[in-house]
């Protein structure tokens, strides 16, 4: 079977979303049996958001598992669950590294987005404090910018 042929049946939707309901119990004993990989937690966690690519997720099923890819030839319906399930275990540990990774650099940027946000926020107020402490600064100060005696 050709790669072409393969891809037409792995975007067959109703086989996209067997994969998605099999990633969702795999989400399931993943975020149960490891609460302490962060990774596994946040990709879980993505998976139950909705936050997957089911066609995407299927075509790594696939590649990832001759039993799935051999079934295929036949017929999605061909496919057995366990297969698509023992495959999505397979795929698991590297998926969550990848998205765990791209999390942990989304967080980076937010973080230094938000430091950011800060030190402009703390120089403006300096900067504001100076102004009102300067004795002439075109009438902003508290004595109206006269002249001291």
């Amino acid at each position: 079977m050709t790669s072409s042929d393969l891809i037409i049946k792995l975007s067959n939707r109703v086989f996209c979303q067997r994969v998605a309901f099999m990633a969702m119990k795999v989400a399931q004993q993943k975020a149960e049996a490891s609460p302490e990989d962060l990774n596994a937690m946040a990709y879980a966690e993505h998976i139950f958001r909705g936050g997957e690519n089911a066609s995407l997720l299927a075509l790594h099923v696939a590649a990832a598992s001759q039993p799935v890819t051999t079934a295929l030839e036949e017929s999605v319906d061909a496919v057995r669950d366990e297969d698509i399930e023992a495959a999505l275990l397979s795929i698991w540990g590297k998926r969550a590294a990848a998205f765990g990774a791209t999390s942990m650099q989304v967080r980076k940027v937010q973080e230094l987005v938000a430091e950011v946000t800060r030190s402009a926020e703390t120089a403006q107020a300096a900067v504001t404090e100076a102004r009102n402490l300067m004795p002439m600064n075109g009438g902003a100060s508290k004595d109206g910018g006269k002249p001291k005696t």
